[in-house]
């Protein structure tokens, strides 16, 4: 393979005696020796981690102005045919200028120019509690999307491949994993795993309490420890020890029900694996021994008086801490921004663990923390009769700002961060970069690294969106 460069005399004017061959270097970087205005046209292979049957080949064309070091235009031809690869990837012959600037007018050499936004188009991921919708997930068990034009779309690593640090600043470092948690309303199937993590840091902003699950408005979700429970034991490693062999009985009695359930299922040919919906769950429990059921009952209850509990409604921001314990509740949708990391100590569930074959009850133990986790209050960072921005958290890699936009337009400076997320939780907006961009409710972008600066205008009458942004 090799990367040609073409100097420019004027806008798309070739000087046919600046052509270079075999200038090393990725395709976001001004080749040594290349000077002045200049497009270089770069082979690309991208490869996923977990996939080694599947590779995207590509042609990314660079243009640098004046001495930038990093190109100010990016155009990308995915999946070219033999003979568009042919110019770079066979270094028996030199190209034409004519078949070089056929290249570079392909109706498929999308525009990634960096200075824009460009909007997600999420993966739906199923779970036994309910689903998860992935805007930046890159895991073999999906990979989220970006849309390149109006109807055509690509996959996610293909851009960040594509712009390297014009994507993310810290090359190596994927981006702030943004995804919607949407349990069932079922208190049977969906309540999340009551877990803890020692590396990965999350957020969840609530965009939705269940009516069916909850009438009031009003959810619940388990976090941290009940430390009125501790008042009944001498010791912190007696209240401990109690908490713990409970979760292990109940380990093994979920043992016993998932045993029953996989009679049936096979009974049925479903998939051990398979889940179960909450009303055939509901028939099947009416099925179950009676000593059993009463077993989970009475576990279910003891586990649930050491355990610590939040309220939440609509618009609740919720900061999990490092080693706090916490599990989601049935019918209670998220907003969730964390750190691409998949990582979790599973100390109890109610129904069949399908991403591995054990909870991590010991582990867990062993660096839950103890004390009651610290208040869940918000910074404001800016308010007056036209913005008012909240500081939903700011986490070791990235930070996420909520904000209430009042007036018609307002400008974000991005100059100092790497790359940002826009969620659009309430109304509709335009990001404004090189390019104009619609977000609906419900909708995200994309925000490159090398866009220092944004406006949002908002079209509806109020308006709320969430904003990630990687630290440098």
């Amino acid at each position: 393979m090799r990367k040609i460069s073409v100097g420019l005399n004027a806008l798309n004017q070739w000087v046919a005696d600046s052509l270079a061959v075999g200038i090393p270097g990725p395709p976001w970087e001004r080749p040594l020796g290349l000077s002045g205005e200049a497009v270089v046209l770069s082979p690309l292979v991208v490869k996923l981690p977990f996939d080694s049957q599947t590779r995207h080949e590509l042609i990314v064309a660079s243009w640098f102005s004046g001495d930038e070091s990093y190109p100010i235009n990016v155009k990308v031809l995915i999946d070219p045919s033999k003979d568009e690869k042919r110019l770079l990837w066979n270094t028996t012959s030199m190209p034409t200028m004519e078949a070089f600037q056929t290249l570079l007018d392909h109706p498929k050499m999308h525009d990634i120019t960096p200075n824009r936004a460009f909007k997600l188009s999420p993966v739906r991921i199923p779970k036994p509690w309910g689903k998860e919708v992935w805007f930046t997930g890159i895991e073999e068990r999906g990979i989220s999307k970006i849309e390149l034009a109006p109807h055509e779309e690509s996959i996610l690593p293909i851009l960040l491949a594509s712009l390297g640090p014009g994507a993310i600043r810290t090359q190596g470092r994927l981006p702030i994993l943004l995804k919607i948690l949407d349990p069932d309303p079922n208190p049977r199937t969906g309540s999340l795993y009551f877990e803890l993590h020692q590396e990965k840091q999350e957020v969840y902003i609530v965009s939705k309490v269940h009516p069916e699950a909850w009438p009031d408005g009003v959810g619940k979700m388990k976090y941290g420890l009940n430390q009125r429970q501790r008042v009944n034991f001498k010791s912190l490693e007696d209240y401990k020890k109690a908490f713990k062999n409970l979760c292990q009985d109940y380990e093994a009695c979920r043992a016993e029900i998932e045993k029953e359930w996989d009679k049936k299922k096979s009974a049925l040919g479903m998939n051990l694996s398979e889940g179960i919906s909450g009303s055939v769950l509901e028939s099947w429990y009416q099925t179950l021994p009676r000593e059993l059921a009463e077993r989970e009952s009475t576990l279910q209850k003891q586990i649930d008086q050491f355990t610590g509990w939040l309220d939440l409604t609509v618009g609740d921001v919720v900061k999990v801490q490092k080693t706090v314990p916490h599990s989601l509740q049935h019918g209670i949708t998220v907003i969730e921004f964390q750190t691409p990391v998949y990582e979790r100590f599973i100390i109890t569930f109610n129904q069949k663990v399908l991403t591995q074959n054990h909870w991590d009850i010991d582990k867990a133990f062993e660096i839950m923390t103890m004390e009651e986790p610290l208040p869940q209050n918000l910074k404001i960072i800016e308010q007056n009769d036209s913005i008012l921005m909240e500081e939903a958290v700011s986490f070791d890699t990235f930070d996420v700002v909520r904000v209430h936009q009042k007036k018609p337009e307002w400008t974000a400076d991005l100059s100092s961060f790497g790359h940002s997320l826009i969620f659009a939780l309430k109304g509709k907006i335009e990001v404004h970069g090189a390019s104009k961009l619609v977000l609906n409710s419900g909708e995200a972008c994309f925000l490159p690294a090398a866009l220092s600066k944004i406006n949002i205008v908002a079209k509806s009458q109020e308006t709320v969106w969430l904003l990630g942004r990687e630290k440098n």
